[in-house]
């Protein structure tokens, strides 16, 4: 079995798991390549760089969010709003958000085969879960984004 239908299979597995643990529809192989690989291993897997999927991902997990908590709470403060960033959608808190919820394990060529503390191991894990929140709102919409964001936040 070659390196690349070693990754299918992984992706495969990817997927299975994101239906049964976070009831979401099936998503397509090559969008969760793009996600869960490196820059690198992109281009060997010929798809495109997740870094595209993780610039939108990241507007989107910050908007969705918001949005969820300034309905829950409409007298929020701009610095209880602020608080809310720094614990939920800031960058430095991803890879927990990741390891929390094993989506670590599926990152190819990523951090799991490194030392994840890395400053290169964050990035890779925070780009991964922002390209997978881009997937996940193209293709599903904003409830079921919600819907998973709320689980892996556990809010």
């Amino acid at each position: 079995m070659n390196l690349i239908e070693r990754e299918e299979i992984n992706l495969g597995k990817l997927d299975v798991y994101l239906q049964s643990k976070y009831q979401l529809p099936e998503i397509d192989i090559k969008e969760l390549a793009i996600c869960f690989s490196s820059e690198k291993r992109a281009k060997d897997l010929n798809v495109d760089s997740s870094k595209a999927y993780a610039v939108i991902g990241d507007k989107f997990l910050d908007a969705i969010l918001f949005e969820y908590i300034f309905k829950l709470n409409r007298n929020i403060t701009a610095e209880e709003l602020d608080d809310f960033r720094q614990n939920y959608t800031h960058n430095k808190n991803h890879e927990t958000i990741m390891i929390e919820n094993d989506l670590h394990i599926f990152v190819m060529n990523g951090p799991r085969k490194n030392n994840i503390t890395s400053r290169a191991g964050r990035k890779t894990l925070s780009a991964t879960l922002e390209a997978l929140v881009h997937v996940i709102y193209y293709y599903f919409g904003k409830e079921v984004l919600l819907s998973f964001l709320l689980k892996i936040y556990k809010l």
